[in-house]
């Protein structure tokens, strides 16, 4: 069941497994980035109406591994796990989540 619009003003938006509640009040992705890691209330940040890439191959485990932390080998069909991407010193530049066989 959807989320309800905050005062009217949310939206829905697809998402990988159907439709996801986005943005309960009028702010921008930066704006709700920051209040969800800033402040002290309650505040969700969903990360599925972002960008999405699929891999394809029969090493793309083994090719993701070189640019991430995380053993995506192991990952049975039909899950999906956190994982990092980092630089060449291992700072995080970005996470994400690897979905296998997720349509």
């Amino acid at each position: 069941m959807p989320l309800r619009p905050a005062r009217g003003a949310g939206r829905q938006v697809d998402a990988v497994r159907g439709l996801c509640h986005a943005r309960a009040v009028q702010t921008g992705v930066l704006q709700s980035h920051l209040h969800t890691r800033e402040q002290t209330c309650p505040s969700l940040f969903a990360v599925l109406p972002m960008g999405q890439l699929r891999v394809t191959g029969a090493d793309r485990q083994r090719s993701l591994e070189s640019v991430v932390v995380g053993d995506l080998q192991v990952l049975g069909s039909g899950k999906a796990k956190l994982i990092l991407i980092t630089n060449d010193q291992g700072g995080i530049l970005h996470d994400c989540y690897d979905c296998n066989g997720l349509t």
